[in-house]
């Protein structure tokens, strides 16, 4: 999975994920993530996504662009034979380049999310409630951009207790966030309700 963002006023993304030949997507798009299938990746190859930040009131030919540069690395062949050792050899020290971005390792509900997670996945919750109006970035009682802050906490705990009672009266309901904790934390079960795309809870005020 892939997750990208910005900093700033921005209208969306204009996002194109290619390997020279093939678009896999190439469009303008709210959304802040993209999930590509391995079975869809060559292994070998090399794939290049581009993302350009479309400001307010403007167009992509107007915003700034970021691309990055992944491969899906073969995996070893256990028929292979093992490798005949050699004479061992001094190591020499090798200059450690810095690793321009990261991609994350597993499904971003995979563990709860507090204020010390990552600002990209705060965000990207964010822009979910946002979607659904449970919370806004402008005007008063708005929310900053990657911080888990009291409007977005406010907005978290609105939306988990309307669907603990319109959605799961009697079934397991939401672990509801504490507001009064030094730092709230949103749990995984919440996490995997917003993050599904199969799923939108709108909310009543919206």
């Amino acid at each position: 999975t892939l997750f990208w963002g910005a900093t700033g006023d921005v209208a969306g993304y204009h996002v194109r994920i290619t390997d020279g030949q093939t678009d896999f997507i190439n469009q303008d798009t709210q959304d802040t993530s993209y999930a590509l299938s391995l079975d869809d990746l060559a292994e070998g190859a090399t794939y290049q996504i581009t993302v350009t930040a479309i400001p307010t009131n403007g167009t992509a030919e107007d915003g700034e662009s970021a691309s990055i540069s992944f491969a899906r690395v073969p995996a070893p062949n256990p028929t292979d034979p093992p490798a005949q050792e050699s004479e061992p050899v001094e190591e020499q020290p090798v200059e450690e380049q810095p690793v321009e971005e990261q991609q994350p390792s597993s499904n971003p509900w995979d563990a709860p999310l507090n204020r010390d997670s990552d600002a990209a996945l705060i965000e990207q919750m964010q822009t979910v409630l946002a979607d659904w109006g449970w919370l806004t970035f402008d005007g008063e009682g708005a929310a900053t951009r990657g911080q888990l802050d009291e409007a977005t906490v406010n907005a978290v705990l609105n939306f988990q207790t309307y669907v603990n009672e319109q959605y799961a009266q009697d079934g397991t309901q939401l672990t509801l966030i504490d507001p009064a904790s030094g730092n709230p934390e949103v749990g995984t079960d919440t996490l995997k309700l917003l993050f599904n795309d199969q799923s939108i809870v709108i909310s009543p005020a919206g």
